[in-house]
């Protein structure tokens, strides 16, 4: 699988761009995968250990770098 990592996106977002490839007639599962990760703080809670990120696996490499150009 290639992977294409977007960070600082949020919820609402990533899930506009998962509709998106769907509206494109990927299907997720056969095509591609998706997570979403919140943002990792630490104790004290005001800065982010590890940041908000979306991240789209694609079976095929020449989708995850026609998006990943896309999309950065």
């Amino acid at each position: 699988m290639h992977r294409v990592v977007l960070y600082h996106l949020s919820a609402a977002d990533a899930l506009g761009l998962k509709q998106k490839l769907d509206e494109s007639g990927l299907t997720m599962g056969h095509d591609y995968e998706w997570a979403y990760s919140p943002a990792k703080y630490d104790n004290d809670g005001f800065s982010a250990v590890t940041p908000r990120q979306v991240v789209f696996s694609f079976r095929d490499g020449s989708l995850a770098t026609f998006f990943k150009l896309k999309w950065t």
